[in-house]
């Protein structure tokens, strides 16, 4: 994909601005737990599966949504999970209660992995070979910027506009990220028509890590007890599933070779690693703040 340099600046700032307004709402709503649960008249164990929701929908579907923008169209795919973003963003804000709440969570979760797994992609895309390091790692770097933006700029709008800003904040953000991408992404891989979803291997991913990011968040209330081990046992089985699965399907999720390359699959082991730490820190956090 030959872009001029300018055009590649400004594909990489919209990368850059949704990665980190995607990491943002994956940090910031812990903070507001104590006031969601005032709010709604609900205990901490019961309002915790807001931000449950939306990590379980972000992390089980990234995949799966990455995938098919490679044959759908990264560009259709990208725009729309800023549509679905906003709109969950918004629904989020005007939420009247817990149940609510998890279901605008979880449409939010499926626009964040449309734009999460596509904008590193589409990244990929257009930065020629010796600049794609570079762009890749401002890329990382925008996240993790909201990673750990996102608790101080959620406390800071539940202290002076209340917790319903923690979502309106987004709006405008992501209003000029739609019409931004719409005049400055270029669409990167032509759509596949004969291109069929990988429904059991999707299927079975996104069971195996909700049931792994589940196994955390017991362990970390209620330490290692046998029903953490049974769900941990029942994950790993599952992910043993779902190499079965993608070594026999033509089209696979994810093509599972590549692990046979000992710096891909150290990298990837490590970032798990980190992963899971950051996620059993943050359900840790919701179990001791309750007040």
């Amino acid at each position: 994909m030959e872009l001029t340099a300018s055009a590649r600046r400004l594909v990489l700032i919209n990368v850059c601005v949704a990665q980190f307004m995607g990491a943002i709402d994956a940090r910031s709503l812990n903070v507001a737990l104590p006031t969601l649960s005032t709010e709604f008249g609900a205990t901490m164990a019961v309002i915790q599966w807001v931000p449950i929701a939306y990590q379980l929908t972000l992390i089980g579907l990234v995949l799966s949504l990455g995938r098919l923008g490679d044959v759908a169209g990264r560009k259709k795919i990208y725009n729309l999970g800023f549509m679905i973003f906003f709109v969950g963003s918004l629904l989020c804000g005007l939420a009247t209660g817990v149940a609510s709440m998890v279901l605008f969570q979880i449409l939010e979760g499926i626009g964040g992995a449309m734009i999460l797994a596509n904008g590193r992609a589409i990244v990929t895309a257009v930065f020629p070979a010796h600049i794609r390091g570079r762009a890749l790692g401002i890329t990382s770097t925008a996240f993790h910027l909201g990673y750990i933006v996102g608790p101080s700029l959620a406390g800071f709008l539940i202290d002076t506009l209340g917790w319903r800003w923690v979502f309106f904040v987004n709006l405008p953000v992501i209003l000029v990220g739609i019409i931004m991408s719409a005049r400055v992404i270029p669409e990167t891989v032509s759509a596949k028509g004969g291109y069929r979803v990988d429904l059991p291997g999707a299927a079975t991913l996104l069971a195996a890590v909700s049931l792994l990011l589940l196994t955390v968040n017991r362990e970390a209330h209620h330490g290692f007890d046998g029903l953490a081990a049974g769900m941990l046992l029942l994950a790993a089985a599952l992910s043993v599933l779902f190499v079965y699965i993608e070594r026999r399907t033509d089209e696979p999720l994810l093509d599972v070779g590549l692990f046979g390359q000992r710096v891909f699959a150290a990298g990837i082991a490590a970032l798990a690693l980190v992963s899971l730490a950051q996620r059993r820190r943050s359900f840790c956090c919701r179990f001791t703040c309750k007040g």
